[in-house]
């Protein structure tokens, strides 16, 4: 019997008259359980990567100690080379999801990528990043992330808050990780290091950023991503002196403007609650490139569990 105002006993009325289902919010900071990489991809890919690092380059790494063997922990890395993503790969202790660019999942490497556990970043928005992201940090995963998002110079000169939106988020620790010889000064951003090129990664002290209280949200998310940007920009710098390895020079892609958004979720978005996002806040987490070689998100402002916006908005967050 039909009942009044147009419901049938079925479900609730489309507008029509025809019954319809009863509309359900998404929380978007759980994406679907087959979006989520498990963890045996990295647990095979990280060989790959090791191959790489240590026989086809010469790759010495200090203080890899520092980052820690078990619980969710973010890797942040500066980002100058298509090859940064495979080094931190290989010479990270623990397996490691990293956040790649969607275009390189296309084609006969996209399958590899996936069986590899990285995670793909859409240019268009890269929201869908950060909640798959922040799923392998709550189960006690480990993710790797380029905050500049551009494959350049390496220096820290401009970084998103993506990174530090994952950590406010779970509360896993920041581990801050340079990378140096990956790109010479006049290489593409695409270049491949030449064999048995002295490659060097220093990994630094993890970082725990948290809420102070009656400190607005944005505020919050401002001041750990200045946290994060310093504590690796110090570490690059130092880096350089000691393995006398320089950054190259030139940025291709912020000469031509080559990027990938993706910014934090705003309020309302379960999970990040008075964390926003959106226009304002500087960038997102970017990731980058290649993984193998990762790559990079920034994820937008959301105002609502219904919708993420597209970071389009929020300008050139990850290198091609």
């Amino acid at each position: 019997m039909a009942a009044a105002g147009g419901r049938a006993s079925g479900g609730r009325s489309r507008g029509d008259g025809a019954p319809g289902k009863a509309s359900v919010r998404r929380d978007v900071t759980k994406p679907p359980l087959a979006t989520i990489p498990g963890p045996a991809g990295p647990a095979w890919s990280r060989w790959v990567g090791r191959f790489l690092a240590k026989v086809v380059w010469s790759t010495r790494v200090v203080n890899g100690s520092n980052l820690p063997l078990d619980g969710p922990v973010l890797v942040a890395a500066n980002h100058t080379g298509l090859m940064d993503g495979p080094v931190v790969l290989g010479v990270a202790r623990r397996p490691l999801h990293i956040l790649v660019k969607d275009s390189m999942f296309r084609g006969p490497l996209g399958p590899v990528l996936r069986a590899a556990g990285q995670i793909p970043v859409d240019r268009e928005g890269g929201r869908s990043a950060l909640t798959t992201a922040l799923a392998v940090l709550k189960r006690g995963g480990a993710v790797g992330v380029f905050p500049e998002g551009n494959r350049g110079r390496g220096d820290l000169a401009e970084v998103r808050a993506g990174v530090a939106w994952l950590a406010l988020t779970s509360g896993a620790p920041v581990v801050p990780v340079a990378v140096l010889g990956t790109r010479r000064t006049g290489q593409k951003v695409g270049a491949i290091p030449g064999f048995r090129r002295r490659l060097y990664v220093e990994v630094g002290q993890p970082i725990v950023v948290e809420r102070t209280p009656g400190v607005s949200g944005r505020a919050t998310l401002e001041a750990a991503n200045r946290e994060i940007r310093d504590a690796l920009a110090e570490l690059v710098a130092g880096a350089v002196e000691r393995s006398g390895i320089s950054l190259p020079l030139d940025d291709p892609n912020r000469e031509k403007g080559a990027g990938l958004a993706v910014e934090p979720p705003a309020p309302g978005v379960p999970g990040a609650p008075g964390i926003p996002g959106g226009p304002g806040v500087p960038g997102a987490a970017a990731v980058h490139g290649v993984t193998g070689a990762a790559g990079a998100p920034d994820v937008t402002g959301a105002s609502s569990t219904a919708d993420v916006p597209d970071a389009t908005d929020q300008g050139p967050s990850h290198g091609a």
